[in-house]
């Protein structure tokens, strides 16, 4: 569900030696097996400079919108006690009888998985589910839907993930435009089955980056062809809508992935591209006076690679790829880009109106193929929850229980 299986799971579908080469290829990688030693031109892509926004402002919508035009960044960002509520992390195992427990190891009241299974929420980490059914044919019938509101009590409901990614939600705005209005009538229309939850919107992958520069037509990553921002795809979803339903979607909850999909330099560990994401998403919404200040959640973020390049940088290992021999675990640089972007998320989380924010993953084999074929980072030091935290998951649980 997260945005490595977004890119990795279409490669992995080839399989074996073609999947591997495919992917090497993809990552602008010097591999002998694949292109007999020789890099492909590709120039390098400049590292975008993050520019701090100007706060939310707290007007009401309608003068929201005007004020943000001539709104000057605060003096100093805030941040309040009551900030660990915003803390989840994702839990990749789509049924595991542990997802509960991995989110309550780590001391955060939410996480998301794949779909909305049932779970009992009897301990204080609550599971917040992911209707994937958006294409058409597929939606959930109202006593279905009426069933996950029962399995789920009091909880938003996330709809989609990584819509804009073929791999994943492999969905357009116009289909996204239909199913929002959809399960949005099922719950707020008349008769509707709870108008109290709130449906969060969008959650595409990245905004604006994306690995294909059409501009320039260079991939950023070689052999990937997703090249459909989120910004695309919400303004696509936001027409559509207005044509067929008569208003802007009313969206009471927008969010977004952030990820810095870089493959130039590794590890990939720029947290200015994966807050610029964020960024660029709220500066959007401010400019709409129907969407000014609507809360953002940050539905997932992480990173793909935390390792420095080996020779070669990747290898075969049961159809799967792993670090080359050589390559180092990079766990200082990925220390510091979780707690960089943990102290932006922090500090700008009132001002910008970042409600929650989900880590990915909570168990990666590190430095071994494993089934995500994401090689980041890991929140758990084995499967098994009881079996402790890694270090980048020490970190993440004394930030969550620090407010």
């Amino acid at each position: 569900m997260a945005s490595g299986g977004s890119f990795w799971s279409s490669m992995r579908a080839m399989g074996g030696r073609a999947a591997a080469c495919a992917l090497i290829g993809a990552l602008s990688l010097a591999l002998t097996a694949c292109n007999g030693g020789q890099k492909p031109d590709d120039p390098s892509r400049p590292v975008p400079r993050v520019e701090r926004l100007p706060p939310v402002s707290s007007l009401p919508t309608a003068a929201r919108s005007s004020a943000m035009a001539s709104a000057v960044p605060a003096g100093s960002p805030q941040n309040p006690v009551g900030m660990g509520d915003r803390y989840g992390v994702i839990v990749q195992s789509p049924e595991s009888p542990s997802a509960a427990a991995y989110a309550e190891g780590l001391g955060v009241g939410w996480f998301l998985n794949e779909g909305h299974s049932a779970v009992a929420n009897t301990g204080p980490a609550r599971k917040l589910p992911i209707i994937k059914e958006i294409r058409p044919g597929t939606y959930l019938s109202r006593e279905q839907m009426a069933g996950l509101l029962r399995d789920h009590p009091g909880v938003d409901l996330v709809l989609a993930n990584e819509p804009n990614v073929g791999a994943q939600g492999d969905s357009s705005g116009e289909e996204y435009a239909e199913a929002f209005h959809y399960y949005n009538g099922l719950l707020k229309g008349e008769m509707g089955l709870d108008p109290s939850r709130r449906l969060v919107a969008g959650n595409t992958l990245n905004w604006d980056l994306t690995c294909l520069r059409r501009s320039e037509k260079v991939p950023e990553s070689h052999g990937c062809t997703w090249d459909y921002s989120g910004r695309e795809f919400v303004n696509e979803f936001r027409a559509v809508y207005k044509v067929k339903f008569g208003t802007e979607p009313p969206v009471e909850v927008w969010g977004v992935h952030a990820y810095p999909i870089n493959w130039k330099t590794f590890p990939t560990t720029d947290s200015g591209i994966a807050i610029e994401q964020i960024e660029e998403m709220r500066r959007y919404l401010d400019a709409l006076p129907a969407h000014a200040g609507t809360p953002i959640w940050v539905t997932e973020f992480g990173l793909h690679w935390g390792f420095s390049c080996g020779r070669p940088c990747l290898v075969e290992k049961n159809g799967m790829l792993a670090p080359g021999p050589g390559a180092e675990y990079r766990e200082a640089e990925v220390l510091d880009y979780v707690a960089d972007i943990l102290d932006w998320l922090e500090s700008w989380a009132v001002s910008y109106r970042i409600e929650k924010w989900f880590l990915y993953a909570t168990y990666i084999a590190l430095g071994e193929a494993d089934l995500t074929g994401n090689q980041g980072l890991t929140l758990y030091q084995r499967p098994d929850p009881s079996l402790g935290l890694s270090p980048a998951g020490e970190l993440y649980k004394r930030r969550a229980l620090a407010h």
